[in-house]
């Protein structure tokens, strides 16, 4: 399927995608937003891009962003707990990688560039992007895929599948978390 969300051409047939709207309570999403948009949430400067830099101009090079968790170097225990209602939700076995993004606006859409966010670990992993608010950015995949950024939806896919994330130029800016981690399987379950 194929349609069109404010001028994005929006491809819908890929299974591996998995698109879940109103992710959170309205109450856990607010909460969520107005802790990581208030003036007191720590990010950091860095790249957006630190392989295949030159799919990206290197002025539009940069992030802001915030590690919650990269083991065994980086477990921010000040923010993990923050997320509880994503890591609820989600159920995971096992956090490998917990980063954030906040990609600021631009004149015209920029891609960051294709990438897999845990490429050691992208045949058993699960990727998950959460948007925090609503704009025209969008992640974009390999084979065309585009999913918007719409607050308080979440995207789910294998993590081996190359994806990017975009400015906006609608909004001050973009902020998204990023989540890989090894899915609980139900088969493996004791008891």
């Amino acid at each position: 399927m194929t349609y069109e969300d404010d001028g994005i051409e929006i491809i819908e047939d890929n299974n591996k995608i998995e698109i879940i709207d109103d992710f959170l309570s309205h109450d856990d999403y607010t909460n969520l937003l107005n802790i990581m948009s208030g003036d007191m949430f720590p990010w950091h400067i860095g790249e957006a891009v630190t392989h295949n830099k030159l799919d990206i101009e290197d002025k539009y090079n940069w992030q802001l962003y915030h590690m919650f968790c990269y083991p065994p170097a980086v477990m921010n225990y000040d923010t993990m707990p923050i997320l509880q209602p994503l890591y609820a939700k989600l159920n995971p076995s096992s956090l490998i990688k917990v980063k954030a993004n906040c990609n600021f606006v631009t004149e015209k859409i920029v891609e960051h560039g294709l990438h897999i966010d845990v490429a050691e670990l992208g045949n058993i992993c699960t990727t998950a992007v959460y948007y925090l608010n609503s704009n025209n950015g969008y992640t974009g995949f390999e084979d065309g895929t585009k999913v918007p950024s719409v607050g308080n939806r979440l995207v789910k896919f294998p993590t081996y599948m190359k994806h990017t994330g975009t400015s906006c130029t609608d909004e001050k800016n973009r902020l998204v978390i990023n989540i890989n981690y090894l899915e609980r399987k139900s088969e493996f379950a004791v008891g």
